[in-house]
Formats: structure tokens, C-alpha cells, sequence
């Protein structure tokens, strides 16, 4: 009879989930393995993913989930700020209600033109300004 074995994600996340704050902490800051980033963000802990996203190159499918699973400006923002953010995460971080979140988008060279379009009619000055610089340099 086969046992049902969790896949390895399922496994880290449950492991990692049963760490103390500082011994992942010391995890976060000592590993470069996707996996195990990719299972510490699935905690939901929002100093751990700011830790992450501040000290780490992440490619852009473990972007795509943070931006995700947070609701958090904090983290938002630091993924809407990363170069490996795709274009189409960037339009979805656009509708943020997060000033700052949407600011990101509008700075970020992987942000679709039609999203700059829009962020130039922005409610917030800085975002339309921000975003109609954008546009203007990718004109040139």
C-alpha cells in the first residue's frame, strides 16, 4: 500500500511553521533555496516576507504568489519595486488602494504601457506624474 507523502513544499511549510521567529530569520538570511523561500513566504508573515524581498533575488513565479498571498503595503510595494516582477502582476498591484504600492507600479520598467495609461489619470498626483514621466522616457 503506498503512503500519501506531502510534496516537498507542503513539507517546508509545515516544518518552517514550527520555528521560532529568529531561527528563520537566521534561515532566511543564510539560504538561497527557492523552495525554502518559497515555503517561509507561505507563512503569511509579514516581517519574514519584507526580510525576504529586501535580502533575496526572487524570479518572478515566487513574485507572482507573494503578491498574492499579501495584502500588506509593505510587502506590495517591495514586489511592485523588483525588476523581476512580470508585467501582468504589475497590473494587478496597480489597482492596489496603496498610494505607495501604485507609485511602484508606475516606476517599474516591466509596467505594460496600458497600465501607465491608466495610472497617468491616477487620483494622486505623484502616481500621474510618475507614471506620464514613465511613458515619456519609453517614448523617446
Amino acid at each position: 500500500m503506498e503512503k500519501n507523502t506531502p510534496n516537498l513544499g507542503e513539507f517546508l511549510k509545515d516544518f518552517f511553521g514550527n520555528l521560532s521567529p529568529k531561527t528563520l530569520k537566521r534561515i532566511v538570511n543564510e539560504t538561497n533555496s527557492r523552495e525554502a523561500l518559497r515555503a517561509i513566504l507561505h507563512l503569511e508573515d509579514v516581517k519574514l516576507a519584507v526580510l525576504i524581498l529586501t535580502k533575496k533575488e526572487l524570479d518572478s513565479d515566487l513574485l507572482d504568489e507573494t503578491a498574492i498571498i499579501y495584502k500588506d503595503w509593505e510587502v506590495l510595494r517591495l514586489v511592485a519595486q523588483n525588476k523581476n516582477t512580470l508585467g501582468e502582476v504589475l497590473d494587478y498591484l496597480s489597482y492596489n488602494e496603496d498610494y505607495s504600492v501604485r507609485y511602484e507600479v508606475s516606476k517599474n520598467p516591466n509596467t505594460f504601457e496600458e497600465t501607465l495609461e491608466r495610472l497617468s489619470k491616477d487620483g494622486d498626483d505623484q502616481i500621474r506624474d510618475k507614471a506620464k514621466e514613465s511613458l515619456e522616457n519609453r517614448r523617446k
